[in-house]
């Protein structure tokens, strides 16, 4: 596929900014307390299931309360209800 060197040009500078302002790593670590953090709620809120994934990109199960047998997922949300991407 062309490219043309404007193109290649502001790649190569968002490229520089990610790597100069350590953009990658403050993910990272963001996404580390965000989980830690949501983690921790669960243990307070039965709705909040498993938790994962890696730097902002973060995964979080929803769960209805059951009978208190067991757990179930809750039904599949929209997009426009989800509060974390990924729905």
């Amino acid at each position: 596929m062309p490219a043309s060197p404007v193109a290649a040009a502001v790649g190569h500078a968002v490229l520089d900014v990610i790597e100069r302002e350590k953009l990658m790593e403050n993910a990272m670590r963001v996404g580390e307390y965000l989980k830690q953090r949501l983690t921790d709620m669960s243990a307070r809120h039965p709705e909040i299931g498993d938790v994962r994934g890696a730097g902002l990109y973060i995964g979080v199960e929803l769960l209805r309360r059951g009978d208190g047998r067991r757990r179930q997922s809750a039904p599949r949300l929209s997009s426009t209800n989800c509060a974390i991407a990924g729905c």
